[in-house]
């Protein structure tokens, strides 16, 4: 059974995460509700998007877990369904999993030596517990996704320090 509120949290948090969604491209994969899925997420995407901005198609799911695939600007989520709930489990081709209610950070940044201790001595400076992390890259010394979620919202001076470090190329907030 689908969770629709979770899906609704996920498309807002697309919403937080994307300043120019530009055309959407909802791509439904859910085996089971699929016409109610589409609806429900094309809903929550019109609360940002124009109408004529969104192109809605249905598929059977490569996986069982896998809900829908949006395409916003330059990203791409999939979000997925499991026995927790409702979460983003790829943003663009970075493995993760983000619920709805998650805080924490993505840190996009060039894969190198170092980055994963220099932002979690940001956090930890800040008194930031980290509550799981999950890193992931194109290939050695390209891009990369670095998904710190912790267990309070960060504030916005702590990401500012984050955004000014070596080699991180854009930090967004979860909360």
């Amino acid at each position: 059974m689908t969770d629709f509120g979770g899906l609704r949290g996920l498309i807002r948090l697309i919403n937080r995460l994307e300043s120019d969604p530009g055309k959407i491209k909802l791509t439904v994969l859910s085996r089971e509700e699929h016409q109610r899925v589409a609806e429900e997420i094309r809903d929550e995407l019109l609360t940002f998007s124009a109408a004529e901005d969104i192109q809605v198609e249905t598929r059977t799911g490569e996986y069982l877990n896998e809900i829908a695939i949006i395409h916003t600007g330059k990203n791409k989520y999939t979000l997925s369904q499991d026995y927790q709930g409702p979460h983003f489990s790829e943003i663009n081709r970075y493995a993760c999993r983000i619920t709805p209610e998650t805080a924490g950070l993505l840190v996009f940044h060039t894969d190198s030596p170092g980055i994963v201790h220099e932002v979690s001595k940001v956090l930890a400076h800040h008194k930031i517990n980290i509550s799981s992390m999950n890193l992931s890259r194109e290939q050695k010394g390209r891009d990369a996704l670095l998904v710190s979620l912790t267990d309070e919202p960060i504030p916005t001076d702590v990401i500012t320090s984050i955004q000014n470090l070596p080699r991180v190329d854009r930090v967004l907030s979860l909360h």
